[in-house]
């Protein structure tokens, strides 16, 4: 699997080194900081103090030269850091938000505000005997809200704001000021056990009140925004992308095609998501590292073949990584493999190595410093756990496959389909390994958040790594040639439908297989902070690990009191 991982952490076949990984506590305690004030709702007034009193603390321990001292204050500061920053982003709103000024209720609302998020449209859904109101198209945006209408005059407010659209919105961007009417509400928190909880989902960006909108006739531009926005270029750039896709790619898989590159899964009818789902193939057309990885290796791969120096291709690859990123959306999982690639690229200029949990630790440091509730969001808490497990097992096996110079000859001397047979081999069998690996650790969340369970997984991944890629490889050739050379582009359009059209086929196919999935409750939250903090101090404290058959032995336990207590 290609990873943002796979371009650092020192050379293959050189004897490992210890190295002081100090960003890994950092990241553990601010994140720990967040996680309490979620569970306590820390007090805003005593967080403050307590990292002013951690910092003295640390300022006397390091003049009186005593680390150790100095370390658990610096820690205890970082902690109390990431409540107050939580406590503030979740907990603490203008005095003149307008969800102060909603109900779940529906009510009647015209609103004026500038677009956030650029409109994206959701196809009409599949027919559903079993849906009793039809539905059509649906345009959903954001805006930051700026006035309300209150009977005759406007007032001033703030916050900001789902709005939904019934139809096709055309004519509106990122940056522009809309006059909208429609109908506000609070959104409803989860009524069911295992639900998802679309308020606080909401709630992560800062979002108190949904409008719906009957049509998109009830949407004004008062003003056009500037040109010159940068995130209104980035929307113009990802529309000429749809273009060429459209051109380029068979009408079948255009949808398809539109989720693995641009993020654009709205475009992707609810059955093949729900297939993609059911299989635990959906990190497949969800862009997140694997994307990154992909992209940043093509981008590596060419740059070295035409002859640039390795500086110069670490700042191109640097540029076009964190374009890219932003491009598609700037979700946690890409931003995260984003940071990493880029702390590459900063360690291939400088001469340095980069260290895998390092640059992890790093890449959560900055996300969550940036929107504290990114550590609850499941596409972001995957991402982390299955890098975290692909560092883990890259590590182990630098350790293990150490080629000596003896070693090397014995290669050498094979004949070439010998030496292709035995590196497809140890290149599938590590693939599945580590599928599995990654399996079983997103199992328990994966359970919890969607309620489901894909052993078929495992198997997906390996036969559909090269489709995957090369629908990615060709894909981008779309987008990056379709204007330049048209003859090359359709030819890779071809390429990338008939691999997207293999990817489809498969995933649909194993969803009907028996056994392949299940659907599970899934355990809670308390056994979910249990189960994934061990693992964290064992990863942590190498030296406290017990024995394997005693860990498996402790983790099968913990899965016994989760099935008969806490699931």
């Amino acid at each position: 699997m290609y990873e943002a991982t796979q371009f650092g952490g020192g050379r293959a076949g050189s004897p490992p080194r210890r190295h002081h990984q100090p960003l890994v506590i950092a990241a553990v305690a601010f994140a720990a900081g967040i996680l309490a004030d979620r569970l306590a709702a820390i007090s805003l007034w005593g967080t403050p103090a307590a990292v002013l009193g951690a910092l003295a603390i640390w300022c006397l321990a390091h003049a009186r030269q005593r680390p150790r001292s100095a370390a658990v204050a610096l820690i205890g500061a970082l902690l109390a850091l990431g409540a107050a920053w939580h406590h503030l982003y979740w907990r603490c709103y203008d005095a003149l938000e307008i969800g102060q000024f909603a109900t779940e209720a529906e009510q009647p609302a015209a609103l004026e505000g500038i677009v956030t998020a650029a409109p994206r449209r959701a196809p009409k859904p599949a027919y559903d005997p079993m849906r009793q109101i039809p539905s059509g198209d649906h345009t959903r945006l954001q805006i930051r809200v700026t006035a309300i209408r209150d009977g005759r005059d406007w007032r001033a407010v703030s916050g900001n704001v789902q709005v939904g659209v019934d139809g096709h919105l055309l004519g509106v961007l990122v940056g522009d000021r809309i006059r909208v009417f429609g109908r506000a509400s609070r959104p409803r928190a989860a009524e069911n056990p295992g639900e998802t909880d679309r308020a606080a989902q909401l709630r992560d960006q800062r979002i108190l009140v949904m409008l719906h909108v009957v049509s998109p006739d009830c949407v004004t531009v008062i003003a056009p925004g500037s040109d010159w926005l940068l995130t209104r270029r980035l929307e113009q750039l990802r529309a000429y992308g749809m273009q060429q896709l459209l051109r380029y790619i068979e009408p079948n898989e255009v949808g398809l095609a539109a989720a693995v590159l641009l993020g654009e899964r709205e475009q992707l009818d609810e059955q093949r998501s729900t297939a993609f789902m059911m299989t635990g193939t959906i990190h497949f057309i969800t862009i997140a590292g694997l994307h990154v990885g992909i992209l940043a290796w093509l981008l590596f791969q060419t740059l070295r073949w035409c002859q640039i120096s390795a500086r110069a291709t670490a700042l191109l690859v640097l540029a076009a990584i964190s374009a890219y990123a932003w491009l598609t959306g700037g979700e946690p999982s890409v931003m995260r493999a984003a940071i990493m690639v880029a702390i590459v690229c900063v360690s291939i200029w400088c001469g340095q190595t980069s260290l895998r949990f390092n640059s992890l630790a790093a890449a959560a440091l900055a996300l969550l410093a940036y929107n504290p509730t990114d550590l609850f969001r499941p596409g972001a808490q995957l991402s982390f756990i299955a890098v975290i497990a692909i560092s883990w097992l890259s590590a182990r096996r630098q350790r293990t496959e150490q080629f000596d110079a003896l070693d090397r000859l014995i290669w050498n001397t094979r004949s070439w389909p010998e030496r292709a047979g035995r590196w497809l081999g140890r290149w599938s069998i590590q693939i599945m390994v580590t599928s599995a690996v990654v399996c079983a650790l997103t199992a328990p969340l994966v359970m919890a958040r969607f309620h489901t369970f894909a052993p078929i997984a495992i198997v997906l991944n390996l036969l559909f790594e090269i489709p995957i890629t090369l629908a990615m490889v060709a894909g981008f050739g779309v987008l990056l040639l379709g204007a330049l050379l048209p003859g090359v582009a359709a030819v890779c359009g071809v390429v990338c439908a008939a691999a997207l059209n293999v990817l489809d086929t498969g995933v649909v196919a194993a969803g009907k297989l028996p056994g392949g999935h299940a659907w599970f409750p899934g355990p809670n939250l308390w056994w979910l902070v249990g189960f994934y903090g061990g693992l964290g101090l064992l990863l942590l404290l190498p030296r406290w690990r017990p024995r394997p058959r005693w860990l498996l032995t402790a983790i099968l336990a913990w899965c016994a009191a989760g099935e008969g207590i806490a699931w």
